[in-house]
């Protein structure tokens, strides 16, 4: 590749991680490329860039972030704005498809360096939209149950008269 090529990828991965919320830097050994599509694909619906560079291109890149000890060996980079809970729980999910091909190594959220096994128990959480549905069921829960009470008041009235 030529430097010209290898400079271009530094600045483009640079200026994309600098509007990230979250990076993500997992291991890929033997992943086919099948899986790594796959797995683009399903992180560009949640609004997440998937990238596999060179470990010394990476480092020049993310260089402010010091996740350097996380930079051996193949890597795939994957980083986003917005809900970064969503983007572990799809991690978490590929990591389980993926067994021993592909795993997390550890990520920067909001500046903060978490290691594997946070990103893991954070992979566990509910996402905004979990919690949303959950929060709606909470609310209509009760109102159904005193509709059904009202139902049976007014059935009840009926078989009186």
């Amino acid at each position: 590749m030529a430097n010209i090529q290898k400079i271009n990828i530094v600045h483009k991965m640079k200026d994309d991680i600098s509007k990230a919320d979250y990076i993500y830097v997992c291991a890929r050994e033997k992943m086919i490329i099948k899986d790594f599509d796959r797995l683009r694909l399903d992180a560009a619906c949640i609004g997440m860039k998937v990238e596999s560079v060179k470990n010394s291109l990476a480092k020049r890149a993310i260089a402010e972030e010091n996740m350097d000890d996380l930079l051996v060996k193949e890597n795939v980079f994957l980083y986003g704005s917005g809900d970064f809970i969503s983007a572990a729980s799809l991690i978490s999910k590929y990591i389980g498809i993926l067994k021993g091909k592909f795993d997390v190594k550890g990520a920067l959220v909001d500046g903060s360096v978490f290691s594997a096994e946070t990103v893991k128990k954070i992979s566990k959480f509910k996402t905004v939209d979990g919690l949303r549905a959950s929060q709606l069921f909470l609310m209509k829960s009760p109102l159904t149950k005193f509709v059904r009470v009202l139902k049976l008041i007014s059935e009840k009235g009926e078989i009186e008269k």
